[in-house]
Parts: C-alpha cells; structure tokens; sequence
C-alpha cells in the first residue's frame, strides 16, 4: 500500500520539490512516520503565553493526525498501483487516499459523523492500538479545529478515483 510524502517550495507543485519520503511500514509506524514528517515540513511560531514560550503549528497536529489515519484505515487496497499521497505545500496540506467514499457516506454527512468502515480489520487494528475510537467524530473535530485555529474548515473532495482531503494553513 504505501504512503508518499512530497514537500513543495510554494503553493502550486510547479514551484519545485523540496524533498520526498515514501512510507512502506507496517500501518502504526507508518502513520507514526507519516506524521512526523509532515510537522517537520510544516511552518510554526513562536509566542508568549504569560511568561512563557510556546510553539504553534500552522496545523493542529490532532488534525493532521487524523487526516492520516482516515487516509490509512479507509482507502480502497483494491485499487492496485495507488498509494497514499500527501502534499505538503506552503499554505496547505493535501491528504489524497484511493478511493471515493463508501457505501452511503457522503460529501455532505461525513461532516456530521456518518461513518462506514469499508476496511473492518485495519479500523479494528487502529482501534486496538488506540489510534482511533471508533465513533465517526474524526471529520468533526477536524472541521472545529480547524475553524478555531485558522478560522477555515478543511475541503472534502472526490476528484476522479480519489478521496482528497485540503488542510488551510496560515499565511
């Protein structure tokens, strides 16, 4: 299965790579590398709460986490020759998973926690891991974090065999 990772020097994929990761772990580790390396390319500040320094991400990490983990644990594996792909540009975050969404889930009902599980075993192995819950509140977290944080929800999209996720960073 895999996942790819490409880091671009601007906003448009025409603007040069900055470098790539490919991903071919056993799915914990793989999530676990994945996230990594995308808070590693991504942009980050400094602040002062009271006295002290703290750094904030362009992107809540729980979004992003969960951005990969949806990707993981609901994919189509039967689309052969397709991987996980994430984009990482200057001022957003491209999750692409093969696949469009399943069964009767929605661009418009999984904002609200409609949920289907086309990979039982894997959203099993996730779950007993402690990655996910279980509870189809993954897609609404990421709406309000977002909102909160940047003051934009991320974008759902299908875009021909793929289900593609946009996360909207600061500028």
């Amino acid at each position: 299965a895999g996942i790819m990772l490409a880091r671009y020097a601007g906003d448009e994929v025409l603007d040069g790579l900055m470098r790539t990761r490919r991903i071919e772990d056993p799915l914990p580790e793989a999530i676990d590398r994945a996230f990594e390396f995308v808070m590693n390319n991504v942009q980050s500040t400094t602040t002062l709460v009271g006295a002290r320094r703290v750094e904030v991400s362009q992107y809540p990490p729980e979004v992003v986490k969960e951005a990969i983990i949806n990707a993981v644990a609901h994919r189509n594996y039967s689309i052969s020759g397709s991987r996980i792909t994430i984009w990482i540009f200057d001022h957003r975050i491209e999750v692409k998973s093969p696949g469009r969404l399943p069964n009767t889930v929605t661009l418009e009902n999984i904002r609200y926690g409609v949920s289907f599980s086309r990979n039982q075993f894997i959203v099993k192995l996730l779950n007993n891991y402690g990655y996910i819950e279980l509870l189809g509140q993954g897609i609404p977290m990421m709406i309000r974090r977002m909102r909160e944080h940047v003051g934009r929800e991320p974008d759902f999209a299908e875009i021909g065999e793929q289900f593609v996720v946009t996360l909207h960073g600061e500028r």
